[in-house]
């Protein structure tokens, strides 16, 4: 039975080949030209993008491509470019052939199909050969051009969160990437002071700043939190053991000293684990300390005890401020206004809550069924792209060498963008999957902060403050306490009554308010995830 369908098999090996678009649009039009002149459909094509040839695993399209030859009854002929697309190692091409073979498809590249004699299959398994040593040899130049270079103190592989690769002259040196290499020394440095006290707390201070700054925060934090902890490569002075590297300085912009680094080591071993440098800087007896200030001379009240050591107090230690006295306060006394007359009356009420998750959700939803449209689009689009370039193939064949030009370059845009949308289409998700649950968590927090400020340690009463109020609370026992400038979640729940009115300026958006929003509160439930942690709920 003569075979007239065929599957066109097509592989390039790197990144940069897939970005520049080169390999993947000759092959494919060689093996659709070749197709054509023999008379051959090509039903399908299967593209591994980016992936070696030296080993069959991981590459997708090979598998969903044998898959499918499996499942067909009718012989295919299987084409691609040359032998080293399907495998650069000759005991692979062998297995893979042998197992096409046997279901009764023909193998082929765009020089002919593969004789099934002896003479020819040991032709075939040569050319296999000779590709096998190409990859092999071509490997150990690469191993050995990364050692030299490694030697030489440049980096040779991935960069690690916060870094970029910069070309320096003919090499390329590891130099910050902003914003998010601050935010890693920040983090790095405020856990070796133990302004952050544990792991937990750089996650979260991580997710915060990450997401102001418009970032992606990594799906598994708490791997990324060890990896920069850890990794000598921020001091830019370290060892590599993997080619006999002994300690060097290398050429990478460091973010932290090595002093630093080995105080962070100390702390994630317990070795000073909490070593304050400022006298009750976390007193579990002062929680309120840094965010009450004198109202008259605005400094921060400080907290200490009596000079025998009997009483503790909040006090204005500034000797010009005419009202120091009137500062003078005891925790009890303090702690218990606060509460009474501060946290107890900042919660929404139920009302406003139920009234701002309706207008989110639906807003969402709106948001989430444009979305969907838009997914729809692109893959309409693909669909056009695809029909074009169906319409230049027929015109490829017999053009002059300018047309040839001129069709090159409508192939080359015409498949950027169809690769682009692709991708966005493949990573299209829904936007609306945790925000229920996010909202819940913020407000059962919003409609109780006492609770968890009652019941909480030293370092969740401060989480608790940080997420209530934007600045100082000013308080002296006459005054009392003045009137607190609230968080942005509390500002953006008040501004659903006002149309959003008092969020932002009016040049932002209505959708931004939104985003802004919806990004508060995922970062509010994180951070609230870890007190029901904290208190076994």
């Amino acid at each position: 039975m003569q075979i007239t369908k065929a599957v066109c098999y097509i592989r390039v090996s790197s990144d940069k080949q897939v970005s520049d678009g080169n390999g993947l649009e000759t092959q494919q039009w060689a093996c659709q030209s070749w197709a054509k002149r023999n008379e051959y459909t090509i039903e399908r094509f299967f593209v591994d993008a980016a992936k070696t040839g030296t080993k069959t695993e991981g590459r997708d399209k090979l598998a969903e491509m044998i898959d499918y030859l499996a499942k067909t009854k009718e012989s295919r002929l299987v084409l691609f470019y040359d032998i080293s697309r399907l495998a650069r190692n000759a005991g692979d091409f062998l297995k893979l052939r042998k197992s096409m073979e046997k279901s009764g498809h023909r193998l082929a590249t765009c020089k002919g199909v593969l004789e099934t004699s002896p003479v020819g299959k040991f032709m075939a398994t040569i050319e296999a050969a000779q590709a096998e040593l190409f990859a092999d040899q071509n490997r150990e130049r690469t191993v050995a051009g990364m050692r030299e270079a490694a030697r030489n103190g440049y980096w040779i592989t991935h960069q690690p969160p916060g870094y970029q690769f910069v070309k320096v002259g003919s090499r390329k040196e590891l130099k910050r990437q902003e914003p998010l290499a601050s935010i890693i020394q920040t983090a790095q440095e405020d856990f070796a002071d133990a302004k952050l006290f544990s792991q937990t707390d750089v996650a979260n201070f991580l997710t915060q700043k990450m997401r102001c700054a418009g970032l992606e925060t990594p799906k598994n934090i708490f791997d990324f939190v060890k990896r920069i902890l850890t990794d000598r490569k921020y001091t830019a002075i370290f060892a590599y053991p993997k080619y006999d590297i002994p300690v060097q300085k290398w050429h990478i912009e460091p973010l932290i000293s090595t002093e630093t680094f080995e105080l962070i080591q100390d702390r994630l071993h317990g070795i000073n684990r909490v070593k304050h440098r400022k006298y009750n800087k976390h007193d579990e007896r002062f929680p309120l300390k840094g965010l009450i200030i004198c109202p008259t001379c605005g400094r921060p009240l400080t907290a200490s005890m009596t000079k025998r050591g009997k009483y503790p107090y909040y006090q204005c230690q500034n000797r010009k401020c005419p009202d120091k006295k009137l500062a003078n306060v005891s925790p009890q006394i303090l702690h218990k206004e606060f509460e009474t007359e501060i946290l107890d009356k900042i919660a929404p009420s139920e009302n406003l809550i139920a009234l701002t998750r309706a207008i989110a959700t639906k807003e969402y939803s709106e948001r989430n069924k444009l979305s969907s449209a838009n997914n729809e689009e692109k893959k309409k689009r693909i669909s056009e792209i695809e029909q074009e370039q169906s319409k230049i193939a027929d015109a490829y064949i017999g053009a002059s060498d300018i047309m040839k030009k001129s069709l090159n370059q409508k192939i080359d845009a015409l498949e950027s963008e169809k690769l682009t949308l692709q991708d966005e289409v493949d990573n299209y998700e829904p936007e609306l999957m945790p925000f229920d649950e996010a909202f819940n968590y913020v407000a059962d927090f919003l409609n109780r902060p006492i609770e968890a400020w009652r019941n909480g340690d030293y370092g969740i009463k401060q989480m608790v403050l940080n997420l209530c109020f934007a600045d100082k609370i000013s308080y002296n026992k006459e005054q009392k306490f003045g009137t607190p400038k609230l968080s942005q979640i509390f500002n953006m729940f008040s501004g659903f009554l006002q149309g959003n009115s008092c969020l932002v300026p009016q040049m932002i958006s209505q959708e931004d308010h939104m985003t802004r929003f919806y990004n508060l509160v995922m970062d509010m439930s994180t951070q609230l995830g870890y007190i029901c942690r904290a208190f076994g709920d």
